[in-house]
């Protein structure tokens, strides 16, 4: 068996005989599977823009269809900037929330230190008197 980057002969099966044989090599199969699977590895989140298809249509495609793909790519990126507006204004609600509990803890934690030393004003008293 032997794998040819270089074939011209797409990706084909062949019966000769009684025998099928798989024939050619499909170089636009390989490079999606090669770049999901170092996506996957690297915990890598591709933009669009750069997929290989995208940018495989960008380069080779008519102009009609390279002017649909911009248009959807379009769409996306504003649904993306949308997306990301949303998630920051979520999460400043959470940064202010715990803020606010933050505050409110650090000023109970100052009225306890506070009443700790009452109490122990009060224990030195009551010997006192003693």
């Amino acid at each position: 068996m032997k794998l040819s980057p270089l074939s011209n002969e797409k990706s084909t099966s062949r019966t000769i005989g009684n025998n099928k044989y798989h024939v050619g090599f499909d170089r636009v199969k390989w490079i999606n599977m090669n770049e999901k699977t170092f996506d996957s590895f690297f915990n890598y989140n591709r933009p669009q823009i750069e997929r290989f298809k995208i940018q495989n249509i960008l380069k080779n495609s008519s102009p009609k269809e390279k002017d649909q793909l911009k248009l959807e790519l379009n769409v996306l990126l504003k649904s993306t900037q949308l997306q990301t507006i949303e998630n920051k204004n979520q999460s400043e609600s959470i940064n202010f929330v715990s803020d606010t509990l933050n505050t409110l803890n650090d000023n109970n934690t100052s009225n306890f230190d506070d009443f700790e030393e009452d109490l122990k004003k009060r224990k030195k008293q009551k010997r006192k008197r003693i």
